[in-house]
Parts: structure tokens; sequence; C-alpha cells
């Protein structure tokens, strides 16, 4: 059985309820069934990390002048030549060479620099925290036909809490979901990113994600923007190794 569940919507400094803009849909996916298909190590992180909010993810949207800032950024790049085949991508599973991921750097931009300033305050405030330091920029990531993503919670050192931007699609037959496995959820959900709320916020160390559905389209491109509390590295270090 799918059911719909409403999510809240954060812009900006304030928080309002987002009626029938955005859904996470309940999948027939059991949580176990999810953990299997990941690694111990992934396990772990999700069963000792700190957790920060209820469900550990949350749609959101990109303030409209920073979105286009970014989408600028990004055809610029593409239109110079900067996308090149991802090197590091032993997450994503791809039909053949040509398929492989590409990656359009736009770290150190104006408009990254924008995005970054905007998500610190913006996750900070959803998680409750003082303030978060930047970890890392990844991206932008152009997922090509065919393609899906293993299922894991990411790199427990440095990304603790982070947000998913989509930046653009093409020829896109079929909405691809993200299936993400909020706290103590008992069946996955799947999550859709649209232009009203064209960004996920979620606890990235502890929340188990992946895309097990083929992209059925030409191509899909997201950024990922990463951060951790202070001194969460060494506290995780100790956890993990405890």
């Amino acid at each position: 059985m799918i059911r719909r569940r409403s999510l809240r919507n954060y812009w900006g400094s304030s928080w309002h309820a987002s009626e029938g803009s955005a859904s996470f849909v309940s999948t027939t996916m059991t949580r176990s069934e999810f953990l299997t298909l990941m690694g111990d190590m992934h396990r772990q992180q999700v069963q000792i990390l700190p957790r920060y909010t209820a469900s550990g993810c949350l749609c959101a949207k990109v303030p409209p002048t920073l979105k286009q800032g970014l989408v600028r950024e990004y055809l610029r790049k593409r239109a110079g030549s900067h996308t090149s085949p991802e090197t590091d991508a032993a997450l994503v599973e791809f039909q053949s060479e040509s398929a492989r991921p590409g990656m359009t750097w736009i770290t150190g931009s104006d408009a990254e620099a924008a995005l970054r300033s905007w998500l610190s305050a913006a996750l900070a405030t959803w998680c409750g925290l003082p303030r978060l330091d930047h970890t890392a920029t990844y991206g932008v990531r152009t997922y090509k036909q065919g393609s899906r993503l293993t299922p894991h919670t990411d790199r427990y050192l440095t990304h603790a809490i982070s947000a998913i931007i989509h930046i653009e699609k093409k020829l896109v037959t079929t909405d691809w979901p993200l299936e993400v496995l909020p706290h103590e959820a008992s069946h996955v959900h799947q999550v859709f990113l649209t232009d009203d709320l064209d960004c996920l916020f979620y606890e990235s160390a502890t929340v188990p994600h992946g895309r097990l559905q083929p992209l059925e389209g030409e191509e899909y491109s997201n950024l990922f923007v990463h951060f951790s509390p202070p001194g969460w590295s060494s506290k995780a270090e100790k956890l993990m190794n405890q």
C-alpha cells in the first residue's frame, strides 16, 4: 500500500506547512530489506552515530535567486567543456563506460559560496544546532540513462548533515525517486524532488539512501553539499571504533 505524507517546507528563516506540494511516498520495502543491501559499516553508522532530528530528512526549496545562479554556473561550465567522467563512482551502477556519471565542478564559484552560506544556516536551524562546519561540495554529478545508486550512508567522518540539490534533468520520461530510510521508519520512503521543492535536507551519516530504479531518461543532475557539527569527526571516529 502506498500512502502520501505531507512534509514541511524550509525556506529562509521560517517554517511553514506545505500541504500537497511535496510528499514522501511510503513503499512496501521494509527497513530490514533495505539495510541488507548495504555494507556492514553503513549499517553500523545507522545504529550508533548521533541523530539530530526526528525523521532525519526534509524537503526544502532553494531560494530562486540562488538556484538560478547555480544553474547558470553549471551550464556555463558544461558549455566550456568542464565536464569529465566521474572517477570515484563506486556506488553508482551504470551500464557502460559511456554511461559513467559526469562531474561538472562548480566548487569555489560565487554561486556555490552563496548556496553554502544559505545551507549552513538552514541546516543548523533544522537540526537545532548553533552552527555547522562545511566539509565538502560535490558535483554537479550528472547521472546517465540506466543508472542506479547503491543504498548507503555517507562518509561518517565528514558527511553528517547534508543537502541534495536538484539542478537539471533531460528527457526524463519517468520520475526518478530517491529511496530513503527515515529514523525509526518501518518502511523505505521515496522522495521526488521538484521545481517547487528542489532540495533534500538529510542526516547523511545515519539515513540510508539510494536509487533502486534505473534512470529512464537521458540525464539527471544533482549537487551535494556536506556539513558536520564542530567536533563531529573525533566523536564519530570514537563511536565507530569502540
